[in-house]
């Protein structure tokens, strides 16, 4: 790139982003993606109050800037050692303005991939970004990976994450250590509702204890797992811990690669989910159905690994075991024409939406679905279809469609 376009853009960028910052009348949403922060309008941030006149000595930027903003997303770029250095220092610099001068932000996102990461950042990186999260009036939302020295400040985080447990209602965490010290702090959270992990915490030692010495339960509404780790007992191990210490208050399950073990522990300890959504094994589908009747459920999704054909047996111990209250289906079972037939007429529920991931679906599995919604009266209002090698004629869809409303593609080819 030519070095005067160069010298052009970064001028532009500084006097936009000046105006921006200076002129603004309040900001509601501030994010700070991943890039390199010098050559962008951002930088003025820091340098905010710098930049005033005479004239202006008494009018503070920063104030009038940040005083109401609500959402706050930080990115951090760090492929390259030096620009990590340079823009973690420079990033930090804005947290530790915007913890002096912000106390409405509901929503913090600090994303640092832990895995291309030059070495943990120093204290001078850290602090700003708890002191962030500690100043805040009513923080509802966190969304954080544990990107410092678990050794030297991993207590700051969650002394900065206890301040806010009587607001904080969404949690979303990363590869954290230290796991009783998190459970210490969500027994605290009296609002939590939504407790979301991408990498669930390894268990130590010391959070066995909240099993064998029971302290108040946790708050969780929904708890949402997406680890799928080679180490499955590991995380059936922390999982089983808050779900013990959830227990009654749990109403939403979102866990991927289930296992047996895992599925006991739920069924044993929440017996009042309304939504589930698991991915396991055929063999650990076994260990579920024993529970499901008993269960207020109105929407589940069963997604299994396709490591053992389903016999008509099985199918129709699945479809017993559907509870009466369920609403929304959705399942990835390989099913023939024949086998879906009884598989509906054998479900107690009466299903308003129905998603089905079959490969290969044809006019005779459509004619089967639309059957089901003659017999139900018509409670049937929504169909969903995914899956490989699915093909429908337009006939088929239109007399579907005189008794289900709605028939959604969810394929990225046509079906019919």
């Amino acid at each position: 790139m030519d070095s005067d376009y160069e010298a052009r853009v970064k001028l532009c960028n500084r006097v936009i982003g000046n105006l921006l910052f200076s002129r603004t009348n309040g900001l509601k949403v501030l994010k700070i993606d991943r890039g390199e922060i010098e050559d962008s309008c951002l930088m003025n941030i820091v340098n905010l109050n710098d930049k005033i006149s005479e004239k202006e000595s008494n009018y503070n930027y920063y104030y009038e800037a940040f005083s109401e903003l609500e959402r706050f997303e930080l990115k951090f770029d760090n492929d390259d050692e030096e620009k990590w250095t340079f823009n973690s220092e420079y990033k930090s610099q804005i947290c530790s303005q915007l913890a002096t001068y912000t106390r409405s932000l509901s929503h913090i996102t600090i994303s640092i991939d832990p895995f291309r990461r030059s070495p943990p950042p120093p204290l001078v990186v850290c602090r700003p970004i708890f002191e962030l999260i500690s100043s805040q009036d009513k923080l509802k939302f966190l969304d954080i990976e544990e990107f410092w020295d678990e050794f030297k400040y991993t207590d700051e985080f969650y002394f900065s994450l206890q301040s806010q447990a009587h607001s904080i209602t969404h949690l979303t965490l990363t590869n954290l250590t230290e796991f009783d010290l998190l459970l210490s702090v969500l027994v605290s959270c009296v609002n939590l509702q939504t407790l979301e992990f991408l990498m669930v915490p390894e268990p130590n030692m010391e959070s066995f204890d909240y099993i064998t010495n029971p302290r108040k339960p946790l708050s969780v509404k929904k708890l949402i797992s997406y680890d799928a780790r080679s180490e499955p007992q590991l995380v059936t191990q922390s999982l089983g811990i808050i779900i013990k210490m959830a227990n009654r208050n749990l109403r939403a399950l979102m866990l991927f690669e289930v296992t047996s073990e895992l599925i006991d522990i739920i069924g044993q300890n929440c017996p009042n989910l309304v939504d589930l959504y698991l991915t396991m094994s055929t063999s650990s589908i076994s260990h579920l159905l024993p529970f499901l009747p008993s269960l207020p459920l109105e929407y589940l999704f069963l997604w299994e690994d396709h490591s053992m054909p389903f016999t008509l047996d099985f199918v129709l111990q699945i479809a017993r075991s559907i509870p009466v209250t369920l609403q929304n289906l959705e399942i990835t079972f390989d099913m023939a024409p024949e086998i879906m037939y009884n598989f509906l007429w054998e479900c107690p529920a009466k299903f308003r939406e129905l998603v089905l991931r079959v490969d290969g679906c044809d006019d005779e599995f459509l004619e089967i679905v639309t059957m089901y919604a003659k017999k139900r009266g018509g409670y049937l209002r929504t169909l969903k279809l995914w899956g490989l090698g699915i093909k429908f004629s337009v006939e088929a869809v239109e007399e579907a469609m005189k008794v289900i409303p709605r028939i959604v593609n969810l394929a990225s080819y046509p079906l019919w």
